[in-house]
């Protein structure tokens, strides 16, 4: 899940910098929708992916010290009486870790592409291009 979760990641940051990047027809310049936006969906997105790496190791302890708890009661022949019960607190803890971090990765990927998009920079329109020639000067605007 680690990995998956990274390289959507790396892969929507990677994606959305190149579509940035690249050059749109007529010239116009162009910049990210919202940056606030792109930096809230990529803080998301890493929380998220850490979230889910806890909880999963969390999860995984959780079985084993579960499982361990069980075949030492089995072998012995008194019981443990509530010590396998607390081994179960791991589960508790982790399944909420791993909704609650899918869920930041789920809403903050959507996000950080959003925010990402390029779009016409409009205040750049109202600044004239300057063209000087050897005979000849013009302003242009583009609007």
């Amino acid at each position: 899940m680690k990995t998956i979760s990274s390289l959507l990641l790396m892969g929507a940051v990677i994606l959305t910098t190149a579509r940035a990047s690249a050059a749109e027809p007529d010239g116009y310049p162009t910049k990210r929708r919202s940056v606030p936006l792109l930096v809230t969906g990529l803080i998301l997105g890493t929380l998220g992916t850490g979230t889910v790496i806890a909880g999963g190791v969390i999860y995984r302890d959780a079985v084993r010290s579960e499982e361990e708890c069980q075949h030492l009661a089995a072998q012995s022949s008194f019981t443990f009486g509530g010590m396998c019960a607390a081994s179960g607190l791991g589960k508790v803890v982790a399944i909420p870790m791993l909704i609650g971090g899918t869920t930041f990765v789920a809403a903050g990927l959507p996000m950080a592409i959003v925010g990402s998009w390029p779009v016409p920079d409009k205040s750049t329109a109202r600044i004239p291009e300057v063209r000087v020639g050897p005979t000849s000067a013009s302003l242009r605007w583009r609007f």
